[in-house]
């Protein structure tokens, strides 16, 4: 009977704490970083780019039928968008659109009808690149027979701003504390553009270590830029440069053909087609984790971040397929600030309060029995 009562009440112990503390910890309800959560198959001809507008995931796809295929996060393929020039080269997204870059054109969609509103002529008779999201507005890069440019749009009214003269063959374009980021793959370069005054701040010379040019995907955080060294298909590092001086402050060495960049705010995750890989590295010190690089599906292309799952998502355009990596929250330092101090601590994803309420319960639970378990023995023995 005491065995009994004892079960019952670490039972309900157990239920209060996990109430309070939250499940506990496993290999399988807690991922590691790039453990691979879903593949979702059976996307159309030649997947190239995501997005991700804070609710669903949004597929270039740039067949012989371009389209733009929704995606849940649950991996559910939802609704498909046709795109009408054929020549789909970039997609961004936020809560308020779906930007693509088709033909000459901003294609504007509503992610919540799935359903296209606007199409604006950003580039004439010139065939538009790559595409940016800052704000409300969309930049956009364009080439003509003899220049490059970026031109910011405003999806919502249908303007076109002034062109802004970039290198040659703009590749990528990421936009981050005031300022546009515009790697230029032909000339080796990045062009830097204040986004307030159109103005370009500086000319960044890619770096050359240790394959040679070819600067492809970027990010920023406004502090620094992070750009993929692509190496004409062979490099294989990730230049990082202060904003503030275009100075290089570190060269990450990563796996060959790193393709474009997306971060959880920590680290920063890189496509590499060289060996069907994402590899994810810490933003402030450049260290690799170990386990870095991730396996995905072949050819990987176009990379996300999904905030609302902490995960990260890759294209592999030769697998129609997607890839969700994990990026769980515990590999960011949460910082915890007092009247006096500011302490930075790991992460643990632990209820503390509650843990030390099931502790507390627990002793006195144990304290109860203890004394339960005499009482019944003095009875006993009398």
């Amino acid at each position: 009977m005491l065995n009994r009562t004892i079960r019952s009440m670490f039972v309900a112990v157990a239920a209060m704490a996990t109430m309070f503390v939250g499940p506990v910890s496993t290999a399988g309800a807690n991922p590691a970083q790039g453990d691979v959560l879903q593949t979702v198959t059976g996307l159309g001809s030649s997947p190239t780019r995501v997005a991700f507008d804070g609710t669903h995931l949004w597929v270039l796809i740039n067949g012989p039928s371009p389209s733009v295929q929704e995606v849940s996060t649950s991996g559910t393929l939802m609704s498909s968008v046709a795109l009408t020039q054929l020549e789909p080269s970039d997609i961004v997204a936020n809560a308020d659109g779906v930007y693509v870059v088709d033909g000459t054109d901003l294609v504007v969609i509503d992610p919540s009808s799935a359903t296209i509103t606007r199409s604006i002529d950003v580039a004439g008779a010139n065939v538009a690149g790559a595409a940016a999201l800052e704000g409300s507005n969309v930049w956009v890069t364009y080439a003509t027979q003899t220049a490059s440019f970026a031109v910011k749009v405003d999806p919502t009214t249908g303007s076109v701003g002034t062109s802004v003269p970039v290198g040659n063959q703009p590749a990528n374009a990421f936009a981050a504390g005031g300022y546009l980021f515009v790697s230029n793959y032909q000339d080796a370069t990045i062009t830097q553009i204040d986004t307030s005054s159109n103005a370009v701040v500086r000319t960044i010379t890619a770096n050359s270590f240790p394959s040679g040019d070819a600067p492809y995907g970027l990010y920023s955080d406004g502090t620094d830029v992070w750009v993929a060294d692509n190496g004409d298909g062979d490099g294989h590092t990730v230049t990082e440069y202060d904003v503030a001086t275009g100075a290089v402050v570190r060269v990450i060495t990563v796996q060959p053909s790193p393709r474009l960049l997306t971060s959880d705010s920590c680290n920063i995750w890189v496509s590499e087609q060289g060996n069907n890989s994402v590899d994810a590295f810490d933003a402030t010190s450049g260290v690799i984790p170990a386990g870095s690089p991730y396996v995905v599906g072949t050819a990987p292309e176009g990379i996300v971040y999904d905030s609302v799952d902490s995960a990260v998502w890759v294209v592999n355009s030769q697998e129609k397929s997607l890839t969700e990596l994990a990026a769980p929250n515990d590999q960011c330092a949460k910082t915890t600030v007092t009247s006096t101090t500011t302490v930075t601590l790991p992460f643990t994803g632990v209820n503390t309060s509650g843990l030390l309420w099931a502790i507390g319960v627990l002793g006195t639970l144990g304290c109860a029995l203890l004394l339960l378990s005499r009482r019944r023995g003095s009875t006993t023995r009398g």
